[in-house]
């Protein structure tokens, strides 16, 4: 097997942009800013669910950047009075993701919890105005 001239300028080009990441000569992505509402959303995201659980008591730790294998830019640890914690996951202004805390997600070690908000109340239904007669005198 013999190695012609452009298999090893596809080597070479391969093997300096693989230097260049690892060096960190390449400039990294910047994520979206963190939510600020951060909080509100994961209260309206587990309202949603289908098996709701209870929030009552419930405690969200402060948002920070995620880390890879972590899904999203940015995560937050809820910690409900049962006992059970998740990770919440936001990208993009948004929660992207819900699931039970794994320990990559370092959910013992985060600071600050503080109470998780109730989730917004959803707007009453305005029963339908009633349509005028057109009434002939």
């Amino acid at each position: 097997m013999s190695i012609n001239r452009n298999d090893l300028r596809v080597f070479g080009v391969m093997a300096l942009a693989a230097c260049a990441a690892a060096c960190g000569a390449l400039p990294a992505l910047a994520p979206a800013p963190a939510p600020a509402n951060y909080a509100a959303l994961a209260a309206a995201y587990f309202s949603t669910l289908p098996a709701k659980p209870a929030l009552a008591g419930a405690l969200i730790s402060a948002v920070r950047p995620a880390v890879p294998p972590q899904p999203a830019d940015w995560a937050a640890c809820v910690r409900l009075a049962s006992g059970a914690v998740y990770a919440v996951f936001y990208g993009d202004g948004a929660v992207t993701l819900v699931r039970s805390a794994l320990p990559v997600d370092r959910c013992d070690a985060a600071e600050g919890y503080a109470p998780l908000p109730a989730p917004a109340a959803a707007k009453p239904a305005q029963p339908p105005k009633p349509a005028k007669k057109n009434v002939k005198q």
